[in-house]
């Protein structure tokens, strides 16, 4: 995948093992670094990067929603890089992934990522961004669900492909 730039590929290989990594860090405690390819921050790490990519790639203006880096691969990063004594490298991370999908309107995937940042232990400079972001959104809300959003993924690769 890498030879022949597949990004998608490339993509799910790394948030899938990021994902078993991750799972299995949540009972083992270690979640690794960026330096161990055979951890759940280096793979999830890789995923997000390539991810970022690929939304890059596909660009479809600012009312666009973001496909490949999801709630949930965020949440996972976040979280390894708080239980690696991170705290604050997570929280900037779920701020910055925050302001993405709010500006892409995902009001849901927004709080979402935002639901276990602690407040109190932020920066003012965070604390400030995340007030204003913890504000409803004043973007009308497209009802898309997981199943819409796997669905215009295919459809869009098979327009790729063909």
């Amino acid at each position: 995948a890498y030879r022949n730039s597949e990004l998608e590929k490339i993509y799910q290989y790394h948030r899938t093992l990021g994902q078993i990594y991750g799972y299995l860090a949540e009972k083992s405690g270690d979640w690794g670094s960026s330096d161990q390819s055979n951890s759940a921050i280096f793979q999830l790490e890789h995923a997000m990067r390539v991810g970022a990519m690929l939304d890059r790639e596909q660009d479809d203006g600012p009312d666009k929603h973001a496909y490949h880096v999801d709630p949930g691969l965020v949440d996972r990063l976040a979280t390894a890089y708080t239980e690696t004594g991170s705290r604050q490298k997570g929280d900037a991370l779920r701020l910055e992934m925050a302001r993405q999908f709010d500006s892409a309107g995902d009001e849901r995937a927004k709080v979402y990522v935002l639901k276990p940042v602690q407040a109190d232990v932020l920066t003012p400079v965070q604390s400030r961004e995340y007030q204003l972001l913890m504000q409803p959104g004043t973007r009308p809300q497209p009802e898309l669900n997981q199943d819409s959003r796997l669905e215009r993924r295919r459809n869009r690769l098979d327009s790729n492909k063909k």
